[in-house]
């Protein structure tokens, strides 16, 4: 609803029927929407009555009990801390900018073990948020499910057809996650690491209109832009080379793999 406001109040419509009291309703609504917190373990909580399930870990479960969703029955799911896919962390990576370091910490490392990722929509989001809290190797563990959800049939059910939003979610896992790619305060930026067994990845993006190229290597990563992208584009590694003819180069982050 805020979005809202802010594009309306930007970009204006003429004839749009929304009035000045609809959007102070807006305001009203989105100033004092519920957002369940709990203190001493610093999470916002799934929903209410969430704390008072039977809390444990998905590897607290037996090999023949996955997938859930076809093994239990729907009461005993919902009665279950487990979670299908990010709910909370979902959100914390929508509005990545609007949480620290701490919290989405806090937030993962709560969640993440209850949930099952029985939904395409779920690994990749994970694989995002591992990355940007230096959780490498669950970042890996989770851009694997969603590149070979459906070629491994992890959650049976491959048969009924593939899972575009998975296809979606190795890429953003890439872009988001391994080269940590955000363009958070109208700046691109980026602060990629390599996984271990591999030996580089590069992707394209449009920004603004131009085409990138970004390329992530053992030692170095290159970003080829114009001079107008360079001036809103930042990289957490130490620039190397950079001039308006030739790519940005920066190294690789210390102890980046």
């Amino acid at each position: 609803m805020g979005y809202t406001r802010e594009a309306l109040a930007k970009y204006p419509r003429p004839g749009s029927n929304v009035s000045a009291a609809e959007l102070e309703k807006w305001a009203d609504i989105s100033a004092n929407m519920y957002r369940p917190h709990d203190e001493e373990l610093g999470v916002f909580v799934q929903h209410d009555g969430f704390l008072d399930k039977d809390i444990r870990p998905v590897s607290a479960l037996s090999p023949d009990d996955l997938p859930l969703n076809q093994k239990w029955s729907w009461d005993k799911i919902l009665r279950s801390p487990f979670i299908k896919q990010a709910d909370v962390l979902q959100g914390i990576y929508f509005f990545g900018d609007r949480f620290d370091m701490d919290e989405k910490r806090r937030n993962f490392d709560f969640y993440e073990p209850m949930t099952v990722h029985e939904s395409s929509l779920s690994p990749c989001i994970h694989s995002i948020l591992a990355a940007e809290l230096g959780k490498e190797e669950k970042a890996v563990e989770m851009y694997r499910r969603t590149a070979r959800l459906d070629l491994d049939d992890y959650n049976n059910d491959t048969e009924d057809g593939l899972h575009i939003t998975s296809m979606t979610g190795s890429w953003l896992a890439i872009v988001q996650g391994f080269a940590q790619m955000k363009t958070w305060g109208g700046k691109l930026s980026f602060a990629p690491f390599l996984p271990s067994a591999w030996t580089g990845y590069a992707f394209h993006i449009n920004y603004r209109g131009r085409l990138i190229k970004v390329a992530v290597g053992k030692k170095t990563s290159s970003s080829p832009c114009s001079k107008a992208i360079r001036s809103n584009c930042r990289c957490t590694a130490k620039i190397s080379r950079s001039t308006a003819a030739t790519p940005l180069h920066w190294k690789n982050k210390e102890g980046a793999k």
